[in-house]
């Protein structure tokens, strides 16, 4: 039987993550800023619920790392100085070199099908943004959000297929940690055209099984990444 007090306590929690979620997504689409401070008070109206789950959610941002509380001015959205994107990236090269040696061995090919289909489905739909003549900020927010999604699939097949849940878990959280300086505001069609090339090559060195090739086309995916940081931050 469930107590009144078990009810609350799944509402709280509900309403805890309700908050974490909704912030957190806004947070990593760039709609509350790196440096931002985020008021619990107009959050909570925005939400529709108190600040008590506002506050939790919060705090529980803050142990992911997307946040950070300063004393008497209460929490802002991370800033990544370029030290901090150049150490996650150093790290991500590390951890995102040993899932695709992994997965060139235990991906299925079931998962390389899947792989190769998302990126059939971003150039189908990098076809029509182009054909559509978006300017540079139409395809920012139009464009490469929606791009993005076939973009993140690709990647996390075979982070998955790798077979190391821990491995996966610790590079998806460096990749939303990177995602907030959100770059990709500046990438050109050129660019993405660049980044496809490069997505071609990982999924052809893990179809080949070559474990050299694969660790190649990640790095040179990765250091290219990492010249946008320098230039942009």
């Amino acid at each position: 039987m469930v107590t009144g007090q078990t009810q609350n306590s799944k509402s709280r929690q509900n309403l805890v993550g309700l908050a974490r979620e909704t912030i957190e997504r806004n947070i990593l689409n760039g709609v509350f800023r790196p440096d931002q401070r985020l008021v619990e008070a107009e959050l909570a109206s925005k939400l529709g619920i108190s600040r008590t789950p506002v506050r939790e959610a919060l705090r529980q941002l803050e142990t992911r790392g997307y946040v950070v509380k300063r004393d008497h001015a209460g929490y802002f959205v991370v800033y990544h100085a370029p030290e901090d994107i150049k150490d996650i990236l150093e790290l991500r090269q590390v951890l995102e070199v040993a899932a695709i040696r992994l997965a060139c061995d235990r991906a299925s090919q079931d998962s390389i099908d899947r792989a190769a289909q998302y990126l059939a489905n971003w150039d189908e739909d990098f076809a029509q943004l182009k054909s559509s003549g978006l300017s540079q900020d139409k395809l920012y927010d139009e464009g490469w959000n929606k791009l993005f999604r076939w973009n993140n699939l690709f990647h996390q097949e075979f982070y998955n297929a790798s077979g190391n849940k821990l491995l996966v878990s610790n590079i998806e959280s460096l990749r939303q940690l990177d995602r907030l300086k959100r770059i990709s505001r500046f990438f050109r069609y050129e660019d993405l055209l660049a980044f496809r090339q490069q997505h071609y090559r990982i999924l052809e060195a893990v179809t080949q099984r070559n474990k050299t090739k694969a660790e190649r086309a990640v790095r040179l995916h990765l250091e290219t990444l990492y010249r946008f940081y320098r230039v942009f931050l």
